[in-house]
């Protein structure tokens, strides 16, 4: 299937042009810029040298077919904080008495997890029936002794079909933190996990596999809970998620940088014209679809 230009936007922006932008986190040992080098430090080995990573392609069709999927428990809202981690948006819920067990829960197997934070990326990482979406969601999950078991995975992408969609889910939080405000907190105090889960059909399709996290230390034994269908951002929603995603005060680096786009903010002024174009398109065609049907 033929990428459709909002993924070859990015992808080219990501491995040329704006990679120059992606802002490096003050306080983390490890940079998107390199993944190959990940396993240089020896504690995240298995970033090159494991059997079962993360990412993986996906197909467009061959969704789960277990009788039984993944069972979410999360009612009510989380106080929480919200930061900027140099790579995108971090969310970690607080925990009560640092029990992880009164977090919300997920259960799959006969396996129950819970709900510790969740994290953004973008470009995203899946790739689903060769395509890849503008950004990624990823909601992890640990046992009860704070070791990551579980990640649930939703696309992130705009309507092409409706000018006035949004996300509930990522309107509740506000303002997102960008790059540049690295260890600012904003604390939330009425967070709603459901949400995400009600803005794709509350997960009735989704593919799970076994892997790893995508980052170091790239550990594996993470079972993975994959969104069939897409979360939807609206424009301006989604403009500020990429602004969040990276640096517009990093100047470009020496290796050949492209000019695609002066900044960030320009590739996202650049993703909602080509929103625009195909939500014209398909109005045009629904029209065109009407007048086909007017009996004379």
């Amino acid at each position: 299937m033929r990428r459709d230009l909002t993924s070859r936007i990015l992808l080219f922006a990501a491995q040329s042009g704006l990679a120059c932008f992606t802002k490096r986190s003050q306080t983390s040992d490890w940079s998107y810029d390199s993944p190959n080098h990940w396993a240089d430090t020896p504690r995240y080995g298995q970033c090159q040298n494991g059997t079962h990573q993360s990412p993986i392609a996906l197909s467009g069709s061959q969704f789960s077919r277990s009788p039984r999927g993944p069972s979410f428990n999360c009612p009510g809202s989380w106080t929480g904080v919200l930061s900027n981690n140099g790579h995108g948006l971090l969310f970690e819920i607080d925990v009560p008495g640092d029990d992880y067990t009164k977090l919300p829960k997920l259960s799959f197997d006969e396996e129950t997890v819970y709900l510790q934070s969740w994290h953004t990326h973008a470009p995203a990482e899946h790739i689903v029936a060769g395509d890849r979406s503008t950004a990624e969601l990823h909601l992890v999950h640990v046992d009860a002794d704070g070791n990551a078991k579980a990640v649930v995975g939703f696309r992130l992408d705009p309507s092409y079909t409706q000018r006035d969609a949004h996300s509930q889910f990522f309107e509740q939080l506000g303002p997102f933190p960008r790059p540049d405000e690295e260890g600012h907190e904003i604390k939330i105090e009425d967070f709603r996990p459901n949400l995400a889960l009600a803005e794709v059909s509350d997960f009735r399709r989704f593919w799970t596999y076994e892997g790893s996290l995508t980052t170091p230390p790239c550990s594996e034994g993470v079972r993975w809970f994959f969104a069939g269908d897409t979360l939807v951002l609206g424009d301006g929603q989604l403009q500020q998620l990429l602004a969040a995603s990276h640096s517009l005060l990093d100047q470009p680096s020496t290796f050949g940088c492209t000019t695609l786009a002066s900044s960030v903010k320009d590739l996202a002024a650049l993703l909602c014209e080509h929103c625009e174009l195909r939500r014209a398109v398909a109005s045009s065609e629904k029209y065109r679809q009407s007048m086909s049907v007017i009996k004379v």
